[in-house]
């Protein structure tokens, strides 16, 4: 089976890989999107549409497009993965498209074996910003760097996200607004394998 992955970096879509290779327990072969995917979030949002048009005809059978969240509406959480959503659905994908919102970000799912009170409702409850959830934290504690470099980031998240991976049970309550729904994805195309 194929993958595609579109995020808002090369280092998160790589991590993503990594975790759904480990979820399966087997490699996956990637397909590369042709098209030209702008990072950061409006970026992504904007380059979706073509960059899934662009991946309609070739060997991806599934296609995870993955955002932060950290800049989302905390009353309205959903509202990002809606509007991509709505972008998957204009492209007529939706069967083969799993949008996972990361909150507060992609960094706090391979954190969260190892800080229990990383989770999607301590983020979206805050009063105010809980000390170690903002982006910098969460990127200094899984770098152990304000600036880390690219081959570090390239080898470190992949390897975090492996390891996060294992528990993926535990993930899927702590994150039950993005990460459960790539979880489920995972389990179907886990289960059709034995089949």
């Amino acid at each position: 089976m194929k993958f595609a992955f579109l995020s808002e970096s090369e280092v998160d879509e790589a991590a993503l890989a990594a975790f759904c290779a480990a979820r399966l327990g087997r490699e996956i072969e990637r397909e590369p999107c042709r098209a030209r995917v702008r990072r950061g979030w409006p970026a992504l949002r904007e380059s979706l549409g073509p960059a899934l048009r662009s991946l309609k005809h070739t060997g991806a059978e599934f296609i995870v497009v993955c955002a932060d969240g950290d800049g989302a509406d905390p009353h309205h959480p959903d509202n990002r993965r809606a509007q991509l959503e709505r972008i998957v659905e204009q492209t007529g994908m939706s069967a083969r498209v799993v949008v996972a919102l990361a909150v507060p970000t992609i960094e706090a799912w391979w954190l969260a074996p190892q800080m229990p009170e990383l989770h999607e409702r301590g983020w979206f409850d805050r009063v105010q910003t809980y000390p170690g959830y903002q982006k910098l934290d969460l990127k200094r504690r899984l770098y152990g760097t304000d600036r880390p470099l690219g081959p570090d980031m390239l080898r470190i998240m992949p390897e975090a996200a492996r390891h996060a991976a294992t528990h993926h049970v535990q993930l899927a309550t702590r994150f039950p607004l993005g990460l459960a729904p790539l979880l489920k994805k995972l389990a179907a195309i886990e289960a059709d394998d034995g089949a």
